[in-house]
């Protein structure tokens, strides 16, 4: 019985030290994950104007080229 102490008291530290590891990489995964939300919405964004600015664009020179 004294043995299987020993072991478990053995094991203890690194256990907290791997629990801690993950719970940073945890940590981490949560905040890249805002970080690629935050720039997924930028893109969308970037794109929606694009767009808007293409049709916008193409309205304008339709209307040129049926003028002259």
């Amino acid at each position: 019985m004294q043995n299987q102490d020993s072991d478990v008291a053995a094991r203890n530290p690194r256990v907290q030290d791997l629990c801690r590891e993950v719970g940073q990489l945890v940590a981490l995964s949560r905040e890249q994950r805002r970080t690629i939300d935050g720039l997924l919405t930028r893109l969308e964004t970037v794109l929606r104007r694009a767009r808007r600015h293409r049709v916008s664009h193409g309205a304008w020179r339709a209307a040129k080229s049926s003028q002259g």
